[in-house]
Parts: structure tokens; sequence; C-alpha cells
């Protein structure tokens, strides 16, 4: 055997050696294994199926036979059938004889029953009579306890009633209610009217700061009432409508509330809100419950604290407005009206109907539940001849009446149509500017003036001032029912005043250019002895010319500036 031979068989052997050592062989063994075994179970599981086939050919046999067997069976069952209809036929006529025998008997046997009944009906009637002795002596006895028991539930039923108070139908009230919200809201109006809807003296409304607190009222200030500082008609009933809407927020939050039980708001909040997903029925007995809880003193004392608590609340809000005498009368109104309307509404809450005020804060003008506010009630008529100071042109508020000079002293400042300054600063006057002539004035003769509740348009919105109240029937089927409207202004209502307070605004802020365009020329002359090159002692009638000239064309320059300021002001509606 040559090398090469040798070396060819030893690495054939190695090969091998390295494929059986190689996990793949094991695998491949592991198949072959397993074959063997499947080889083996087919053989088997094959045996048994010619096994199974044999035993169903035998059984296949058999049931041939049994078939055949059953077959004769019906065969005989139905000749035993013809047997039986043949027997019942008999049996039918030997039945018929019976039931005549059973007939004749049956007839011995009621007149026979019949006279043990009769026997029985007089035994019965008797033991009857017994029993009925018996039962009336025992009803009796069962009446005198139901009695008792009567008497222990009516004292359990009024011992609860005391826990409770009684609530009247609302439904025959109507009429009622509706009067006692009118008188509350008549209330409301002739106090804002008696004491903001005058003529209020100048010092009232010099306060500026003071007016601008009611105008940030949360209820003032989101139906964007404009409040100017004078005593027109427009002004005078601008006051009565942000009181009258004042009024209203302080009642919701105070007084138009289910009970008086809680004295923290916002548990009152929270009570409403669990009130309105209750039934109907129940909010009425829980609400019976809790007027009912608290004693006549107790509840007397609560509904003192809610008085006072509404009163100190307006008071703090538009008291300081007046003058201190007025103040104290407008006090002993103030508590009038607290006392009256938390009387009032006490009615509402005894009713079984729950009556509420709309959350609106903005409805359409034309809605059923809301009505546009006349103003022209709004306003103490007063028979005095009208102030003819300004004629045709805005009056000016007390707080523009005067403007500080450089000492410290106040000095008159006319209109700004007809602008005068004071003799202190070179006595110098200027005619009126032509940009200001154009400006716009207030007509107190115009029909706009005249009749400030003029018809809202279809699409206006009405901002709410006072409150639409609605009645929630224990009839859960049942809507709520309008029972008193509520009222509103819209924005041509407002118009007047609030060209009126943009006007006033853009005074203003004229007065205050004019002050510091004066303090810019007493500054220019004091520094400098010469003006637009000519000297100011010069005697030359042309340089005193020139120099008036400056002047005159810083002054038209502010005025012009002044009734930019006023448009601007007139177009973001001050």
């Amino acid at each position: 055997m040559s090398s090469d031979q040798i070396d060819h068989a030893k690495v054939v052997s190695e090969l091998f050696q390295d494929i059986t050592a190689h996990t793949s062989y094991e695998k491949l063994k592991g198949i072959f294994d397993q074959n063997a075994e499947l080889r083996d179970k087919v053989k088997k599981l094959t045996t048994t199926l010619e096994m199974n086939l044999e035993s169903l050919h035998n059984i296949k046999a058999k049931l041939d036979k049994s078939c055949q067997e059953l077959q004769k069976k019906v065969e005989q069952v139905q000749s035993l059938q013809k047997e039986a209809d043949h027997l019942g036929s008999i049996l039918t006529a030997k039945t018929h004889e019976l039931k005549e025998a059973a007939q004749n008997k049956t007839r011995a046997e009621d007149a026979l029953k019949r006279a043990e009944l009769e026997i029985e009906d007089l035994t019965h009637s008797l033991e009857e009579e017994r029993k009925k002795t018996q039962d009336k002596e025992a009803i009796e006895q069962q009446l005198e306890l139901t009695k008792q028991d009567l008497e222990h539930s009516g004292q359990e039923l009024r011992k609860l009633e005391n826990f409770s108070m009684p609530l009247k139908p609302a439904c025959t009230r109507v009429e009622e209610i509706t009067s006692r919200f009118t008188k509350v809201f008549d209330l409301a109006c002739d106090l804002a009217k008696e004491f903001f809807g005058a003529d209020l003296p100048e010092s009232s409304l010099a306060n500026a700061t003071l007016w601008d607190q009611l105008r940030k009222h949360n209820v003032v200030h989101q139906a964007r009432i404009p409040i100017p500082l004078s005593n027109t008609a427009a002004a005078k009933q601008m006051r009565s409508v942000a009181v009258l809407a004042v009024l209203y927020a302080e009642l919701k939050k105070h007084v138009f509330q289910p009970t008086y039980l809680f004295e923290d708001l916002r548990a009152n909040d929270e009570f409403n809100r669990l009130l309105n997903t209750m039934d109907p029925a129940k909010e009425a007995y829980l609400r019976s419950v809790l007027l009912g809880s608290i004693d006549k003193d107790v509840w007397k004392e609560k509904v003192k604290a809610k008085v006072k608590t509404l009163k100190a609340s307006v008071d703090d809000c538009v008291g300081p407005l007046l003058p201190e005498s007025e103040r104290i009368r407008f006090r002993d109104h103030l508590d009038r009206f607290c006392r009256k309307a938390c009387h009032h509404w006490h009615y509402m809450q005894k009713l079984e109907d729950r009556v509420h005020y709309s959350t609106q804060d903005w409805v359409v003008a034309g809605s059923e539940a809301y009505r546009m506010l006349p103003l022209s009630s709004m306003v103490v008529v007063s028979e005095e001849m009208p102030d003819e100071t300004y004629p045709g042109g805005y009056p000016e508020s007390p707080r523009q009446n005067y403007s500080l000079m450089g000492n410290g002293q106040s000095s008159p400042v006319m209109s700004c149509s007809n602008v005068t300054f004071t003799q202190d600063i070179d006595k110098l006057s200027t005619s009126p500017s032509p940009s200001r002539s154009r400006s716009r004035t207030f007509d107190n003769t115009s029909s706009a003036a005249a009749a400030l509740t003029t018809a809202a348009g279809p699409s206006e919105l009405l901002a709410v001032v006072w409150p639409a109240f609605h009645i929630d029937s224990c009839m859960a089927e049942e809507d709520p029912s309008l029972i008193s409207p509520g009222y509103g202004v819209c924005e041509s209502q407002l118009k007047v005043a609030r060209e009126e307070e943009a006007h006033s605004a853009g005074t203003h802020r004229a007065a205050r250019q004019s002050r510091r365009c004066r303090g810019m020329s007493s500054a220019a002359r004091n520094r400098s002895p010469v003006i637009s090159g000519y000297s100011v002692g010069d005697g030359d009638g042309q340089q005193d010319g020139e120099f008036e000239h400056g002047r005159e064309s810083t002054l038209s320059s502010f005025l012009n500036a002044g009734q930019s300021e006023l448009s601007n002001g007139s177009r973001r509606g001050w």
C-alpha cells in the first residue's frame, strides 16, 4: 500500500471521526431512530385497523339479523292491534251500559246528598254564628291594638313633621309669587333711582378712584356699563343701572339661596349644584327638612346676619359715592330694602316647587324671559330748568373743572372747544381750533338724550342687570316655567353715555397735554432769552408777531393732538 493511499485513508478516517463527533451527526442519528420507532407504530396501527375492520364486519352481520327479527315483531304488533281494536268496541258497548246504571245510581245518591246537605247547612249555620261571635270579640281586640299602633305612629309622624317645614304648592300662588318678585325689582329700582338717578354734588363726582371701583365691579365690568361723571340724564341713568346690577349681584350671592344654613359662599354654591342634580320631589323634601331643622330664633338670627352682610356688601361698594348726609339716609333705605327682599325670598323658600334665577349674563334681545330695561324710569325727574352752562356740548366732569398750576394753586380751565389758559402765563388766549370745532357735541335736546330706551335690534345682546326667575315643578315631567322676567340693557341704550364718557376722557387728556405744553413753554422761556431767533425783550413788531405765531402754532398742534386722542378714544369704546 503506497503512502498516498495511506494518507487518503487517514484523511477519510479523520473526516469520519469529525462527522461522528459533530452535533449534526447526533441529530441525524436521532432522526433515524425516530423513523424506526414511527415505522413500528405504523405497523401496529395497521394491525389494529385490520382487526377493527373485521369486528365491524361481524357487527354489520348481527345488525342485519336484528333488523329481520324486528320486522317480524312489527308484524306481530300489527296483528295484536287489530285484536285490541275489536276488544275496544266490545268494551265501549259495555261501558255505555255501565254509564246508564251509574246515572241511575247517581240520581239516587244526589237525593240522599241533598238531604245530608240540608242537615250540614243547618249545622254550619249554627257553627258560623258561634264563630262570628268569637271573631267579633277577636276583631274588637285587634281594633284596639290597631288603634294603639295608629296613635303611636301618629306621634312618630308628628315628631318627624316637627323636623321639617310644610311646603306650599306654587301652582295656586303664581300671581302672589309674580307680585313679590315685582315688588323686589321695583324696590331695587327705586333705591337705585332715588340716590343715584338724581343730581350728585361735584364733591362726589370728583372722586374718580371710587367711581373706578364701581366700574371694576364684576357685574358692571362684564355688562360694560359706562359711568360718565356728570349729572346729565345719560349719566344718572347709567349710575342707576350700575347700582341696580350691583344689587342683583349681591342679592344673588347672599339672599337668593335655597336655605340660609351655610355662611360660606362656596358651600352655598356646592349645595345649589347638588340640588340641581336631584329629583324635584327629593329636592323639595330635603329643602323642607333643612328649613324645618332650624329653630325660629336661630332662623331670625341667620336672616339678620344675611341682611347685615347684604347691606354691608352693597354699602361698601356704592355708599362711598354719596355725600355723608345722603349715605346715612341711603343706609336706612338699604336696610329696609334688604329686610323686605329677605322677607319676600323666604316666601319662595317655603314653596314646594323650587324657584331659581337664571344665570345668563348676556341674552339676545327679544328673548321671552328678558326685557329691555326702560332707562327713562331710572332717573329722578327734576323740576329745575336744565343747565345752560354748556349749551350743545358735553358738561364737564367736576374733576376736570380745575387744573393745578405750577405753584400748586387751582385755576379754572374752560372747555377744550374754547381753550383759555390762566392769566399767569403771559395772559395769552387762543381762538377755537378748526380741528377741535369738528368734534362731536352732545345735544341735550336731541332725541337720543330724551329717549335712551330705543328698542334694541333683533341681533343685539342684552347685558343682564336683573335676572329672570323660573319655577321647577315637583313633577319631573314638567319643564321649568317663567315666573318673573329679567331685565337688561343693550348697546344702543349705552351709546350716548359711552360717547359722553369718551368725550370726558378726551378732555382730560387734552387738559393734561395743555399743562405739559405750558410747562415746556415756560421752561423754554426761562432757559433762553431768544425764541425762534428773536429776542423777547426786542421792541420790534415783526419779532413780536413771530413770537405770537410760534406760540399759536404750538397751541394748534396741542389741540390737534387732543382731537386725535378723543377720536381714538371714541373708536375704542371708552
